[in-house]
């Protein structure tokens, strides 16, 4: 008996529960990753890059607020582990957001206490223009920006 194909919507799931998890792995909750990943959903539906997931993950980089870091992944984390089963509502648009409203945007202030260093679009762009970006939502300790 042969081992179950991976699909392309699995490969696509995985990758969105990978960028989630390191993307607020350092805010310490399984709402921030959750809240990462719903606005990947938003720019999805949306129409950015096509309406295409994987276009939106490939693109991550352009609208990140930080400077990318490298983070190891632990698959037996406990947070990892329940991320990964939230992903599938996710990414097929049943789960429950965790805010009203378009967020698009998101970052982390306390992660500039650790180290991180902020990327000036993001702040010129996102932080400075609460007229076009103001902020909606705090999930834990990240901040969400339409």
């Amino acid at each position: 008996m042969g081992a179950a194909a991976l699909t392309t919507d699995a490969f696509v799931r995985a990758q969105l529960a990978a960028f989630a998890y390191s993307e607020a792995f350092a805010c310490g909750s399984l709402d921030g990753m959750v809240a990462v990943a719903q606005v990947l959903r938003t720019r999805v539906r949306r129409g950015w890059h096509g309406g295409s997931w994987m276009a939106n993950l490939n693109q991550t980089g352009a609208y990140a607020p930080y400077q990318p870091i490298e983070q190891e992944f632990d698959i037996g984390n406990e947070r990892f582990r329940n991320l990964l089963q939230d992903v599938d509502d996710i990414y097929s648009g049943i789960d429950e957001p965790l805010w009203e409203g378009d967020g698009l945007y998101y970052c982390d202030p306390l992660l500039l206490q650790s180290g991180r260093v902020m990327r000036p679009w993001f702040e010129q762009r996102i932080l400075g223009d609460g007229a076009h970006h103001p902020r909606i939502a705090q999930v834990g300790t990240l901040l969400i920006f339409a």
